[in-house]
């Protein structure tokens, strides 16, 4: 080899020896060698750090390691079931979750630690701790809530939250459905405003209230006329072997109510009040009375009737009793009154609600939405609902409410009047007068002239003035100074004191009689007077 290259071998060896002296050992380290020599000291051990700094900083925020290592799981209770309907709609109720936590590798788990929150769908009926079980692996948790979105059949979830530091892993579970009652009315309430414009009397209710067909049994509800103005028609049982309709045609006999009065106001609402007591049971465990129901008709042919209901439900040694209360039992949206008779009768026949009068599917069962007005179902024993709402048996179409007839006579009232009183006057006035006062006339004065006098007749007849400031008997009213009227002077009123003015002054003054004989008398002293003039002049001639 030239020494030349023998030069460049020794050069090349120079980097290769360098190279490998700055190399750090680990990065051709073997998985299971241990740390390099001198490792320690010189730092070379840094990236391995660094990684595992990575690793914790990918677990939440104060956890360990080990914290995720507990698998726990979080399920929603079924609702709790009462005498009656325990979920209303704005009423709180409760809802109750378990979180159980799960061992691990054979190890005895803890009671779960953290928070529970349930949620009807994506709105947050609210939360409360996870409280541990005694001796178990299991925590409750339990609200009471009136956060409901709405009536129906409510989807129910819940979701655990374990404590920050805890070994125990988050949890949301299975939707639970929770059927909760909307029990405002389909109809808006209906009431009079102001005065009455209108009675009502002599009003008839035909009304079936509830109806059923158990086929099995082939029975309906049983009916009762307790008190009252009601009648049922008098219809027989036609016995067991007769006909489904024949049966039928009695176990839906309907009641009427009589004796109905109500009235009308100016917005053409009328609300119309019976007195009686109808009675609907099924068996021996179920009855239902009915009293003063009253029908609220609006002027949009929208109307409801609601009741005094009462009674019981019982099974066996135990009895569930049904306080007294005014509730709706049937709604309706389209009545339609036929014109009036002469005589102011008027009648209809109304349809009565069903269909989607539940206000939520699924709030009795299944998603069904048809039942009588929630507001009444919710008085009764839940197992008693499907009397009275749709529930999946062959018979549901026989609990649709049968229509009512409705009759009554109705009397328009006068407008501007009160009762008892002439239209128009006051107690015992004559119409358009005041009391005690001549039409037309002022008290003691007579207006105009006498008949038969003239107002300027011969002044030889006139008496003279009145003295004393008037004449006897006083001047009429607004007539002061001796009958000169107010506002005038003495020479300007010259016929203020002849005898016709006199006579309708009230003063002294002639009859129509003694003027026809004075004036006869002025009349012959007046020919007298000439002749005897007549005669001088001839006697003087002759002289």
């Amino acid at each position: 080899m030239s020494g030349r290259r023998v030069g460049a071998a020794a050069a090349l060896a120079c980097l290769v020896a360098g190279a490998l002296a700055v190399t750090p050992l680990t990065a051709s380290q073997p998985a299971w060698a241990g740390p390099a020599v001198g490792a320690e000291a010189s730092g070379a051990a840094a990236p391995t750090q660094a990684s595992a700094a990575a690793a914790r900083d990918a677990v939440a925020p104060g956890d360990t390691l080990a914290a995720a290592a507990v698998p726990t799981s979080v399920t929603v209770a079924v609702p709790e079931i009462a005498e009656r309907a325990r979920y209303l709609l704005g009423v709180a109720a409760p809802v109750t979750a378990t979180v159980r936590a799960s061992a691990v590798a054979g190890a005895t788990a803890d009671a779960p630690r953290g928070t529970v929150e349930f949620f009807d769908g994506a709105v947050s009926l609210g939360s409360a701790p996870a409280v541990p079980a005694a001796g178990a692996a299991t925590a409750a948790a339990r609200i009471e809530t009136a956060g409901w979105s709405a009536g129906g059949a409510r989807e129910v979830h819940a979701e655990f939250t374990p404590e920050p530091g805890s070994e125990f892993e988050p949890a949301t579970s299975a939707p639970r459905t929770y059927r909760v009652v909307d029990t405002a009315r389909a109809v808006p309430d209906i009431a009079l405003s102001g005065e009455p414009t209108a009675t009502i009397a002599a009003a008839d209710l035909e009304w079936t209230i509830g109806n059923i067909w158990f086929s099995n049994f082939r029975v309906g509800f049983e009916r009762e006329v307790l008190d009252g103005d009601v009648t049922l028609p008098a219809i027989a049982h036609p016995g067991a072997g007769a006909s489904d309709p024949a049966l039928q045609a009695y176990y839906f006999r309907p009641f009427t109510f009589g004796s109905g009065t109500g009235a009308r106001d100016a917005a053409g609402n009328r609300v119309i009040a019976f007195e009686g007591t109808a009675r609907l049971s099924s068996g021996s465990g179920n009855r239902w009375d009915f009293a003063a129901p009253r029908v609220h008709l609006g002027a949009d042919g929208a109307g409801y009737i609601t009741a005094l209901f009462s009674g019981f439900y019982a099974a066996g040694d135990a009895r569930q009793d049904y306080p007294e209360t005014r509730v709706t039992i049937a709604t309706f949206d389209a009545a339609e009154l036929g014109a009036p008779t002469a005589a102011g009768e008027v009648a209809a026949t109304i349809e009565l609600n069903w269909a989607g009068q539940a206000r939520g599917p699924g709030t009795w069962f299944y998603d069904y939405n048809d039942s009588f007005p929630t507001e009444f179902v919710a008085l009764l024993n839940p197992l008693v609902a499907p009397f009275f709402a749709r529930s999946a048996v062959a018979t549901d179409d026989s609990k649709i409410p049968h229509p009512i007839t409705l009759r009554f006579t109705e009397t328009a009232l006068d407008d501007g009047t009160d009762p008892g009183t002439e239209p128009g006057t006051g107690p015992g006035a004559e119409p358009g007068t005041d009391p005690g006062v001549d039409a037309g006339t002022d008290p003691g004065t007579d207006p105009g002239t006498d008949p038969g006098t003239d107002p300027g007749g011969d002044p030889g007849l006139d008496p003279g003035p009145a003295t004393d400031g008037g004449v006897a008997g006083g001047a009429g009213p607004g007539v002061p100074d001796g009958g000169t009227p107010a506002g005038t002077t003495a020479a300007a009123s010259t016929s203020a004191t002849r005898p016709s003015t006199l006579a309708h002054t009230g003063g002294v003054g002639l009859s129509p009689e003694h003027t026809a004989a004075l004036t006869a008398a002025a009349t012959l002293l007046g020919v007298a007077a000439l002749w005897l003039s007549w005669a001088r002049r001839a006697w003087r001639g002759r002289g």
